[in-house]
């Protein structure tokens, strides 16, 4: 059997999703499968060494994928090359505000680089692509490829982003679009929060999903010490968001806290709205931002922690993907929710080291509990058999299982 992943970027650069895919491939290609993943990059070194852990990845280079900062600081070393880049981008950046591009979000450049690929990867036998829903970019492109009428296309679905992620207008145009995607699909892989909610007959997803969790907990055996330099390192991974994911209700906690040996260090993208959070200044020799950085090294930085922070999405049925990650390692949790109904707090029930704070109570009470959690922090770690246990049916092996049995249920 040949599957094919279509994803919006991957190792060594890459996001939640490329995560849930390396895991899911990886499982796969462990029982028989031969699995391909097709991916965007504008670095042309990628094409050296197509392959992860025996993986193929089949790369479509997009020059208009490199970060203008990278086009400017070479305009004079390659000025033909980086002019060329500078017109293409402007000419995807205007395409973005027409139509379906804007309704839809789209990166105009990523379409046409995943059209260009798909319609020259389709001879190949696959029996099955998977895409995941984000970013939309893949889903629109396999359609626009006509892709589902010939191939049998499943969908990994996270979130309901049709509700957080537009402005009202779109919405309608927006389902539509995805109910049609959907319709086309032959089934859908997605949690139990969006399967059971009420957006399920919406999309038309009564008789297609498949709920199997996703594919997030796993053994790390790679030998990464955790930092010691008197220092506790508190450690949050991920992007920021104003709507879903802000972080000023921590900032204030951070700034209530009494002073001690311990650091909140933030990598990811968006940290300007730590800096705009209004207590800022009181918390800000506890905080240290770093940016974004790539996938690689987020890892490690993950593994560096002493304790692990998570700041929950504002949608109670979305899960950060992060979480589940974080549960991999054994480690401290810090989790700050802003729904008491939120799903996170089903799954950290099961997980005896983690410490949830409701950022809507005392916030000076909130602070005293957060800053006793991490001084009694002595390094201790849940063994990887009792996470597994208690999270199976979010282990790679586990979902490989189901989406093998169900595509040969469904053919």
């Amino acid at each position: 059997m040949k599957i094919l992943f279509v994803v919006g970027s991957f190792y060594p650069r890459g996001d939640a999703n490329t995560l849930v895919i390396s895991n899911l491939a990886d499982a796969l290609q462990n029982m028989g499968v031969e699995v391909s993943i097709l991916t965007l990059t504008y670095e042309k070194k990628d094409f050296e060494n197509p392959r992860w852990n025996e993986v193929n990845i089949i790369y479509e280079y997009e020059p208009a994928l490199t970060p203008i900062a990278d086009v400017l600081h070479n305009i004079i070393k390659h000025p033909i090359k980086n002019s060329i880049i500078i017109l293409k981008k402007t000419y995807y950046k205007i395409l973005g505000n027409i139509g379906a591009y804007k309704y839809l979000s789209l990166s105009p450049c990523k379409v046409k680089a995943f059209i260009r690929a798909i319609k020259r990867e389709f001879n190949n036998s696959f029996d099955l692509i998977v895409s995941s829903v984000m970013p939309i970019d893949t889903a629109w492109s396999l359609q626009k490829a006509n892709v589902s009428a010939k191939k049998s296309l499943i969908y990994l679905m996270d979130t309901l982003w049709n509700n957080v992620t537009l402005p009202y207008k779109y919405r309608e145009k927006r389902l539509s679009f995805e109910k049609n995607m959907f319709k086309n699909s032959l089934f859908v892989i997605t949690t139990p929060q969006i399967a059971l909610s009420n957006e399920r007959e919406k999309l038309g997803l009564e008789n297609k999903t498949v709920v199997v969790e996703f594919p997030l907990i796993r053994e790390n055996k790679t030998i990464i010490k955790e930092k010691n330099d008197d220092i506790i390192h508190c450690v949050f991974l991920g992007m920021l968001y104003s709507d879903i994911r802000p972080p000023e209700k921590v900032v204030e906690i951070i700034g209530d806290m009494p002073k001690g040996n311990y650091s909140f260090d933030f990598f990811g993208l968006n940290q300007h709205l730590i800096i705009e959070s209004k207590d800022y200044e009181k918390a800000k020799d506890r905080i240290k931002m770093f940016g974004q950085i790539l996938s690689a090294e987020a890892e490690q930085k993950k593994f560096e922690a002493n304790i692990l922070v998570n700041i929950d999405n504002t949608d109670s049925n979305q899960v950060p993907s992060k979480l589940f990650e974080y549960i991999s390692t054994g480690k401290r949790i810090i989790n700050f929710y802003f729904n008491k109904n939120s799903s996170v707090l089903e799954y950290l029930s099961k997980y005896p080291n983690a410490l949830n704070i409701y950022l809507f109570d005392d916030k000076e009470k909130n602070a005293q509990i957060v800053f006793d959690f991490i001084s009694s922090y002595d390094g201790n770690k849940i063994e990887f058999s009792y996470v597994e246990k208690q999270f199976i049916k979010n282990t790679p092996k586990y979902v490989a299982t189901q989406v093998l049995e169900r595509w040969k249920l469904l053919n």
